[in-house]
């Protein structure tokens, strides 16, 4: 009941006790009448505003009854969620408590306490779960520094091939199943063995397969000017004609992997420098192509010169020896992906425009006589290919030499038709006398 409720009643209750003071003065009758009057007039009103007022009374105390109840549930929910919270935080700090001790830092502390306590067994432990749950990151890791170890090695020589073996051995420990790494592991241990790496500098610059009119440069000549060629690189990180040579070098020498190391990093600075397919780019595009094709990718090899994407002869000139260069790569390389009869025209189309620009006795023209011989044989045409391969082995013998391994794979093209043709005895003679050699 409010306040002005509770002093409306009061002022009621005063007046009806004033009213009935005076009555005591009047008759027996006339009192009768009074509150007869009253009855009707003023207790019925005021029973009805008792009632009326105590229903309100009621209400409120359900109301607040209801409310009560409310801020019970909904402390209840609250203290739900403060328990939830607390169990959240003590998980997210053990979870921190385990991140934290398999960082780096925790996990070298841990080995070193368990080395210092004498528990080797445990400290293995530590470290093999360590590689176990990082492997992928740390033989990526590994890869990458390998690589750029490589490209380093264009200025440092058998010193940066052995810097970049070290990282290679270390991808090998976390992922022994790398074949492609363990290979090109075993290139560069021969690489870092060789005090000649790089190409000395007044060697030829280009090689079969790597085309390029660039003429060499000095290299650098005292570790002063290596340093100065490396800080020169925050314009351009390498020297495309440093990696040109070693390229050729590894050409030479049989490294495809770093053939297609040294190519992939001269293709990126070539865009970078040049910013379009200049005649640079489109060099490095086939050195790229020469890299994948003799690492048993030819596929690749191919979309690297596919003649729709790569705008080689516009660039070059059909005349043009790089040009003969794209085009019998390409044939080449559809040879090995398996469209024999396409490579086959395509070198038959090449052979004459090479003999008439290069000369019947280049060493270019010989090796698209070769690739004709080789298609022959693929297709079943065995006897074709044992003419076209006879006939090439002396311009072979009297321009390469006759221990030349170009000299070596005619006669063992020879020997593999005459088996095809039925001539056995023939072909066991020829390998035979081959076999020496």
């Amino acid at each position: 009941m409010s306040g002005d409720e509770r002093e409306g009643e009061v002022a009621m209750l005063t007046a009806l006790i004033d009213i009935l003071t005076e009555l005591r003065d009047d008759s027996l009758y006339g009192q009768v009448q009074f509150l007869l009057a009253v009855g009707v007039v003023v207790v019925g009103p005021m029973i009805a505003t008792f009632r009326y007022t105590r229903h309100r009374a009621k209400r409120r105390y359900q109301k607040g009854i209801q409310r009560i109840k409310e801020l019970e549930d909904e402390r209840a929910a609250n203290e739900e969620t403060i328990a939830a919270l607390r169990a959240d935080r003590k998980q997210g700090e053990a979870r921190c408590e385990t991140l934290l001790s398999e960082a780096p830092e925790g996990v070298l502390e841990r080995i070193e306490r368990e080395e210092r306590d004498g528990n080797l067994d445990p400290a293995i432990a530590i470290a093999r779960d360590y590689i176990g749950r990082n492997r992928t990151a740390l033989h990526r890791a590994y890869r990458l520094l390998t690589d750029a170890a490589i490209i380093e090695a264009s200025e440092d020589g058998a010193a940066g091939y052995a810097n970049a073996l070290l990282h290679a051995r270390g991808g090998l420990a976390v992922a022994p199943e790398d074949e492609d790494l363990r290979d090109l592991a075993e290139e560069l241990e021969q690489a870092a063995a060789d005090p000649d790496h790089p190409v000395p500098h007044d060697a030829p610059h280009d090689a079969p397969g790597s085309p390029t009119t660039a003429s060499p440069t000095q290299g650098p000549s005292d570790a002063a000017t290596r340093a100065e060629r490396r800080a020169a690189r925050a314009a351009l990180p390498a020297d495309l004609d440093a990696l040109q040579r070693c390229f050729s070098r590894a050409y030479r020498t049989g490294h495809w992997r770093l053939m297609r190391r040294f190519a992939e990093h001269g293709l990126r600075l070539a865009r970078r420098v040049e910013g379009g397919e200049t005649r640079k780019v489109l060099i490095w595009c086939h050195n790229l192509a020469d890299a994948e094709r003799l690492d048993g990718h030819p596929d690749r090899a191919f979309d690297l010169l596919e003649p729709e994407t790569k705008p080689w002869e516009a660039v070059f000139g059909p005349d043009d020896a790089v040009s003969f260069r794209f085009r019998h790569s390409i044939a080449s390389c559809l040879r090995r992906i398996g469209s024999v009869g396409e490579a086959l025209e395509f070198a038959r189309a090449l052979l004459p425009d090479r003999e008439r620009v290069q000369g019947t006795d280049h060493p270019d023209t010989l090796a698209t006589r070769h690739l004709i011989a080789t298609c022959l044989r693929d297709i079943g045409s065995a006897g074709e290919a044992l003419s076209a391969s006879r006939a090439l082995l002396p311009d072979r013998e009297r321009i390469k030499g006759e221990d030349h391994p170009e000299t070596l794979t005619t006669r063992y093209l020879i020997a593999t038709c005459l088996r095809d043709i039925g001539s056995a005895g023939e072909a066991l003679s020829a390998s035979r006398a081959l076999l020496p050699d």
